[in-house]
């Protein structure tokens, strides 16, 4: 087989750490912060790549280390979007000094383990001592991970895009029939001008359990309002006969002008954005897709969609058939976590036996988190959940689906250097020369990322150089 030669990716320099801890977080803005993360970025990637030559023994650690990372990769794409303030730039470097050590502290693990006599690494294999050194190191990432992910939650719910997610998921629940005696199926025009104090007060709370918090709720009162109340007016225009639909639809948009008091919003009025969301031909334009069916809701269900995602992370099997058995959403959202969906959240935990009772339950192999745009899928590629994309992959998913840089599952797969998860999609036929945003192929990523096991497997199968 002809050599290839592999562009050595950037290395990671302890120098560049002592940088990022000198600085006060107070002093640091959006390039500043994006830089060290990309330090922290870096030094992962290497510890992955020590993790990796030792599979065997360090395959898991090396899997939440590819976690870690992509999920700081998805922090930098949040801060680049969203910005990022004082409080998040603290926790950000906060964690980022933790995750250092625990990285420094894996690798020397794995130097150890390299040192050792192959007869002293075999007895280290099947030790407690393994057991203990490695699970609190995995313990010290998976919280680093929970951390990364509830701050990146933060950063996009605090900004007017994060506010538009969390309002349709609330608006698409309610319309499902998920929020029995919520204010928004209950609330009807005529009380709107007669009451709205009570109204709005009870729309905060509600709206707590989507995230958006009493502060948000009052620096962005009137975006939520107007978006609110045009929804509320798009569903009484719904049961309103044809015939007078046009004469009706006036006077709901007077009534509208009149309660919002907002002329030439993102969301209606005669100055209407060009960013407006586009309707189709003859429905209001709400910017929400219409649901028509509510569904029906066991009130003695056993716990809320917070209980089933607690569930999974627990790998609680009991409990999550439970819940699905009484008819909790297979496909509910965790918008504290972005948005993943039941089986998007096993993937992550790696709950294969859950995974694979959500899939034999018809869960949406399709659906993708709000701000990654991540399939389970490219969810399991990405991670190196080989057991849980191989049971994907029996539901025949779309192996081309992007997440929101363009990556498809196999380019992640490449990203990561994971061989087993590569095979497996090129077996099912994935685009092999598939492009990401920045131009690049699989192929050119694994080169870039020194992953020599994975270049070589992709020329195998055909992957252009050039």
């Amino acid at each position: 087989m002809a050599q290839v030669e592999l562009a050595e990716p950037p290395a990671y320099d302890d120098h560049d750490w002592d940088t990022v801890l000198d600085e006060a977080p107070e002093d640091l803005g959006s390039r500043d912060i994006t830089h060290h993360i990309n330090v922290a970025i870096r030094l992962a990637r290497d510890t992955h790549r020590v993790c990796t030559k030792h599979s065997e023994a360090f395959l898991s650690l090396a899997h939440d280390v590819g976690a870690y990372y992509a999920l700081l990769e998805a922090i930098v794409e949040s801060i680049a979007d969203h910005g990022v303030n004082d409080e998040q730039t603290k926790s950000v470097m906060h964690n980022l000094s933790a995750s250092k050590d625990c990285l420094l502290d894996l690798q020397a693990l794995v130097t150890r383990y390299r040192d050792l006599p192959t007869a002293s690494q075999r007895t280290w294999d099947h030790s407690m001592r393994r057991t203990e050194e490695s699970g609190g190191l995995q313990g010290r990432i998976r919280a680093s991970i929970n951390l990364l992910a509830n701050l990146n939650s933060n950063i996009t719910s605090s900004s007017q895009t994060g506010v538009t997610e969390m309002l349709q998921k609330y608006i698409s629940e309610a319309r499902r029939g998920h929020r029995e005696g919520s204010i928004f199926v209950r609330q009807n025009l005529q009380p709107l001008r007669e009451d709205q104090s009570t109204m709005w007060q009870q729309f905060q709370k509600e709206l707590q359990d989507v995230g958006i918090t009493p502060e948000i709720f009052k620096r962005d009162q009137l975006f939520i309002k107007t978006i609110l109340l045009k929804a509320m007016v798009e569903d009484q225009a719904q049961e309103i006969p044809r015939s007078s639909r046009n004469e009706v639809d006036m006077d709901l948009a007077k009534r509208l002008a009149a309660t919002t008091k907002i002329q030439g919003t993102a969301y209606g009025g005669p100055g209407e954005s060009k960013s407006t969301p586009s309707s189709s031909k003859g429905e209001p334009n709400s910017g929400f897709k219409k649901i028509s069916t509510p569904r029906k809701v066991n009130s003695h269900m056993s716990g809320t969609k917070q209980t089933l995602f607690s569930a999974i992370c627990r790998d609680d099997l009991t409990l999550v058939r439970q819940l699905l058995d009484e008819g909790m959403d297979i496909d509910s959202r965790d918008d504290i976590n972005g948005g993943d969906t039941p089986l998007i959240t096993a993937v992550a935990y790696d709950q294969v036996d859950i995974a694979e009772l959500l899939l034999e339950r018809g869960a949406n192999i399709e659906a993708k988190t709000y701000h990654s745009e991540e399939t389970a899928l490219i969810k399991a590629a990405a991670s190196g959940r080989y057991k849980i994309l191989l049971l994907i992959l029996e539901k025949r998913p779309d192996l081309e689906a992007r997440d929101r840089n363009d990556r498809t599952a196999l380019f992640r797969a490449c990203s990561s250097g994971y061989g087993e998860e590569v095979s497996a999609l090129l077996a099912a036929r994935a685009d092999i020369g598939a492009k990401d945003k920045n131009n690049r192929t699989p192929l050119m990523e694994a080169s870039r990322l020194a992953y020599k096991p994975t270049v070589q497997l992709l020329i195998k199968h055909g992957a252009a150089r050039r």
